[in-house]
């Protein structure tokens, strides 16, 4: 939590001793909140949703999926699901996982980038 603002970044692991781990670096004085994940097929559809309302006829869609998102989505059986949404709504759709965004001295790592060509 910086300000208002809210950036969500996924943590690795839990240590034997109760401490957790982090794909990101978390800097000294940094508030913190324990998030869950909402209904990602609910998520999925209201990101797509409101894509199509700014977008409503996208010749291109470019999807930069964070490997956070995108190990969570494939625990969760998922993953398959959500491409299947965006290529039939969105199509021609091309996409990858990457290893999170860094946005000024914050890196994120559950992050869904899209970009929208007309």
């Amino acid at each position: 939590v910086v300000g208002k603002d809210v950036y969500i970044s996924d943590f690795s692991h839990v240590l034997p001793d109760g401490s957790v781990a982090w794909n990101t670096r978390i800097y000294n004085g940094i508030k913190f909140s324990i998030l869950n994940p909402s209904d990602l097929s609910v998520t999925t559809n209201t990101t797509i949703d409101g894509i199509l309302e700014e977008f409503p006829k996208p010749s291109f869609t470019f999807l930069i999926h964070c490997i956070g998102r995108t190990l969570l989505y494939e625990k969760e059986k998922f993953l398959e699901q959500f491409a299947s949404s965006y290529a039939e709504k969105l199509s021609p759709v091309m996409g990858f996982s990457s290893t999170g965004e860094q946005l000024f001295d914050t890196h994120l790592n559950q992050t869904l980038l899209v970009i929208i060509f007309e």
